[in-house]
């Protein structure tokens, strides 16, 4: 699922972006513990990252289909600020206290935000994030706590367990929700030189139809020739399957031939 869950962290991010009291302070899959990462970038901030993904029920070798399921954890933390004057400029001190009253409010309008960009709003990536979220299966809200003492601070770790949309089938041009995706990508400037990259791996090599199909099963080349798809003869990844034209009958007594009919 490395397409879908890589939009659908893009389409996370970007619909937060602005839109919660963290301002744009919405990041990608950062790696490290939220508590260190907040004391190093000292703000309160956003981080959006795809975990696991899982389907079940495929189909023969059908690695694009199934019952699928992935994870996105979008992780807030609210930090105490205080400014100083140094040489030079200003100084910010951040510390992340444990939760109290104040910290703990600023974190549920944080994640009732979150929650309405990403089901209500008209933001073009808000309707993005739809279109590639069939069904949400479980959400879940924790509390933070530091790793060292288990101390509980401000922070909050928000978990989507959704069924995604299928990832796209391989040599396909881009259609329907994919295609608004990647108009979406080309249209945002930090994202637009990956459009094109993105675009080409969809199509990747241009196949012929049933090239596309004997991909989308998994088959091998004996298993398509046994469908009756593929060409009768050797042929190139993109050659089409011919048209039949003619068909000869041996009888034993004499071959048969048949005419296609004439359309119209």
């Amino acid at each position: 699922m490395a397409l879908t869950a890589l939009f659908l962290r893009l389409a996370t991010v970007y619909a937060l972006r602005g839109a919660t009291l963290v301002g744009d302070r919405v990041s990608d899959s950062a790696i490290a513990p939220i508590d260190q990462r907040a004391k190093d970038q000292r703000r309160a901030a956003l981080v959006v990252y795809s975990d696991d993904f899982a389907a079940d029920q495929i189909e023969g070798r059908d690695l694009l289909t199934g019952e699928r399921s992935l994870q996105i954890t979008i992780e807030a933390v609210v930090a105490d600020q205080a400014e100083r004057q140094v040489d030079g400029g200003t100084e910010i001190d951040l510390t992340i206290p444990e939760t109290d009253e104040g910290l703990e409010l600023q974190l549920n309008l944080i994640e009732r935000q979150i929650l309405r960009r990403l089901q209500a709003d008209a933001n073009p990536w808000s309707e993005v994030w739809r279109d590639l979220v069939l069904k949400i299966r479980k959400f879940e809200s924790r509390r933070g706590a530091g790793q060292g003492d288990g101390v509980r601070f401000a922070a909050r770790q928000l978990v989507l367990t959704l069924v995604p949309l299928a990832e796209p089938g391989f040599g396909e041009v881009p259609q329907g929700a994919w295609r608004r995706c990647l108009d979406q990508i080309a249209a945002e400037p930090d994202l637009a030189d990956l459009a094109d990259l993105l675009e080409a791996e969809f199509t990747g090599e241009p196949l012929a139809d049933w090239r596309i199909a004997q991909a989308l099963l998994g088959l091998s080349r004996g298993g398509v020739e046994g469908m009756g798809i593929s060409p009768a003869f050797p042929a190139g990844a993109n050659e089409a399957a011919p048209v039949l034209e003619r068909l000869q009958i041996d009888t034993g007594a004499g071959l048969i031939e048949v005419e296609p009919e004439a359309e119209g």
